[in-house]
């Protein structure tokens, strides 16, 4: 007996450049845990930082030095490093030290990041919002009034059967 031989057929493969590979962003983004991506409160949050610099500045000005007649004062905002000097002996100096502010910006981003990791952990706990979450009932399973044709139906229904 003889075999029938099939016509081979040849098939390509198409070479797709994009299938199956993913991007570097996408790899890092599936590497974090949700909770450590930053939300977008951490720019308010930053913001917040900074004014809280701003004030805690103000507080320390020494307006009784300065009330007493004494120049010889240098005014300094930033903490730990202070980025901004104005020394009122030398009003002509630059007032910014940009290695400071640097220093600063970093380690307040780093405050801010972890304000922020805080804030996302505290407000999706489940023990502070079981009780509010028990309550609620999702949209799908809210009682609904029954429509006409449904109405009709189980009064068809109920003659029928009893």
């Amino acid at each position: 007996m003889q075999k029938k031989s099939s016509p081979k057929t040849t098939s390509k493969k198409i070479d797709y450049k994009y299938a199956g590979k993913e991007s570097l962003a996408e790899i890092i983004r599936r590497s974090f845990p949700k909770q450590l991506i930053p939300t977008e409160r951490i720019g308010p949050i930053l913001g917040w930082i900074f004014l809280a610099v701003v004030i805690i500045a103000l507080v320390q000005f020494p307006f009784g030095q300065m009330l007493s007649g004494n120049i010889d004062i240098t005014i300094n905002v930033g903490y730990p490093w202070h980025f901004f000097e104005f020394d009122l002996l030398n009003p002509g100096g630059v007032p910014i030290l940009p290695m400071n502010l640097v220093l600063d910006f970093i380690l307040y981003m780093m405050v801010a990041y972890i304000i922020d990791i805080v804030l996302s952990l505290v407000l999706e706990a489940s023990f502070i919002n079981s009780k509010d979450r028990a309550k609620q009932r999702p949209i799908v399973f809210k009682d609904q009034n029954p429509s006409v044709a449904e109405k009709v139906t189980k009064k068809v229904f109920d003659k029928s059967v009893g």
